[in-house]
């Protein structure tokens, strides 16, 4: 099953993981810190599933230049981590 998976913010500095089954928070002012077991939780890695993860919504480029980075980094840090478990399956 393919699971395709995005990066949502809100303005009140929330960044959530969302999926076609679940959504989890993974930043905020009270949680500054990303965990990569909580990553691997949320994706709920099984041998038959395949990840994709879907290009950054538009209102992200709306965002001030500092907020924007930092979404454009988790970014990048979850395509790492996406591609590094679908190369598994290959």
């Amino acid at each position: 099953m393919e699971i395709k998976i995005k990066i949502e913010y809100e303005p009140t500095n929330k960044i959530y993981l969302s999926s076609n089954e679940n959504r989890s928070l993974i930043l905020s002012d009270e949680n500054k810190e990303i965990s990569a077991k909580n990553i691997l939780e949320f994706l709920d890695y099984k041998k038959e599933n395949t990840y994709k993860l879907e290009e950054l919504s538009e209102d992200i480029s709306n965002l001030d230049e500092n907020n924007k980075n930092y979404i454009e980094q988790i970014y990048f840090m979850l395509q790492s981590i996406v591609e590094g478990i679908n190369n598994i399956q290959q």
